[in-house]
């Protein structure tokens, strides 16, 4: 697993604080290494196997205000709809749109390892 993808999933598992995960993005060098780390992001969440209702419950936890623009996306529109739609947002709108999608990734991937993998996966990202 590449460097970003470990940290991505220790910020799921709780590894890494939200916080620290959101600082560490904030820091990377270059505005293309922080798109590769959002892509990442996304497909790690549509991975999870988020459900809808997993993703309407996991939208209420989104620390940002509803009415920004990834927000209103991820709420309006069908997750395999809205990832597409926030990869095109202006690059203004990019540490936002990784906000919600981490945010979502770590709800959907903490149901998925407490219900489905419960200790027992081999998925190398469970076993960090």
């Amino acid at each position: 697993m590449k460097e970003h993808e470990v940290k991505i999933n220790k910020v799921a598992q709780s590894i890494i604080s939200f916080e620290d995960g959101v600082k560490w993005f904030d820091s990377l060098e270059s505005i293309e290494l922080q798109y590769e780390v959002f892509k990442f992001t996304c497909l790690a969440l549509l991975q999870s196997k988020p459900t809808k209702e997993k993703i309407h419950s996991a939208i209420n936890n989104i620390p940002l205000k509803p009415t920004f623009t990834s927000v209103v996306l991820l709420n309006r529109f069908p997750l395999k709809e809205a990832i597409p739609k926030l990869e095109r947002l202006p690059e203004g709108e990019l540490r936002k749109s990784f906000i919600s999608v981490l945010s979502l990734f770590k709800y959907c991937d903490t149901v998925r390892r407490n219900e489905e993998c419960n200790g027992k996966c081999n998925h190398e990202w469970h076993n960090l």
